[in-house]
């Protein structure tokens, strides 16, 4: 390390790239080799170079510092590709490593001034709809309690860094979030980077079958009115007919779904209930014979 760094102060980034190029071959997780590589790269103006392993730094580093300086050459690789939108992205996440770089805030007001430029000179209709940022794929299936998701990132180093926690999945240096739609158990995660994507392993912490994987808006919503699983409300004033308007294939599909136990308390609520009552609620509904429950307004009679 200190052989790359006299090369550096010398400007001898040819010699530096060589250097840390050798050494890496020796220590090939070392984040701080990547971030000097990188920054010969960009004094040699190869920026994709000094991208690629600046992007290996980010995801090979233990601390928040050495993550901010990473960020930074990420930032200025990207400015010199003249992709000023991802050099702003990557200059933020600086500041929020605490990058304490002296040349950060010069950098900083260099990529807002192009941003301002771009801006100025890309006329946007008044209607245009916003341009989503571009995503990365991915993919789950669930067995049992275990959940198995697949990230397709191209060429991850396989020491790319990959966050878990109870609700979360972060790969820092790729900007990838997954809110999870359940909790899960975190010490159960296993990482297998095998290209071209990251595949995430792990049990969930409740056993249950998983309708989605990611948290979506809709799931912040309250419920507009609450009610238990199937129940179905007689108030035929307020409750909108099913689209088939047919009971028969409503009870098929709720049927259709239900696990055993439901099963079981479907056929014998509705059939000792003369179709007045249906519920799922085995448990409740193996007490006992299930009354007959009019709508309102109605009353039930025994015919001899």
């Amino acid at each position: 390390m200190d052989a790359v760094n006299q090369a550096l102060e010398n400007k001898d980034y040819e010699k530096a790239v060589e250097l840390a190029t050798q050494e890496l071959k020796i220590a090939p997780t070392s984040s701080r080799l990547f971030l000097k590589r990188s920054i010969a790269n960009l004094r040699l103006q190869k920026p994709t170079e000094a991208l690629n392993d600046a992007e290996s730094a980010v995801s090979l580093a233990t601390d928040e510092s050495l993550r901010g300086d990473a960020q930074l050459r990420r930032a200025i690789a990207f400015y010199q590709l003249k992709k000023v939108g991802e050099a702003k992205a990557a200059i933020r996440y600086a500041q929020k490593c605490n990058c304490v770089d002296k040349t950060l805030p010069i950098w900083l007001q260099k990529i807002e001034a192009e941003t301002t430029e771009q801006a100025e000179l890309v006329e946007i209709p008044s209607n245009a709809e916003p341009v989503a940022k571009p995503s990365i794929r991915k993919d789950w299936y669930q067995i049992g309690n275990k959940v198995t998701v697949s990230v397709f990132i191209r060429d991850a180093p396989s020491s790319t860094k990959v966050d878990i926690s109870a609700d979360r999945i972060e790969i820092p240096a790729y900007d990838f979030v997954l809110d999870l739609s359940h909790p899960i158990d975190p010490s159960s995660a296993k990482i297998d980077i095998v290209k071209p994507k990251i595949e995430l392993t792990f049990e969930k912490a409740s056993p249950g079958n998983w309708s989605q994987l990611a948290k979506t808006p809709d799931d912040l919503k309250p419920l507009a009115k609450p009610k238990a699983a199937f129940e179905k409300e007689w108030n035929i004033e307020d409750e909108p007919e099913e689209e088939s308007g047919d009971p028969q294939a409503f009870f098929e599909k709720i049927y259709k779904d239900a696990d055993p136990d439901a099963q079981r308390a479907m056929m014998k609520s509705f059939i000792e209930s003369n179709g007045t009552t249906l519920s799922t609620n085995w448990a409740e509904v193996s007490k006992g014979k299930v009354e007959i429950t009019p709508p309102s307004g109605m009353e039930a009679k025994k015919w001899t």
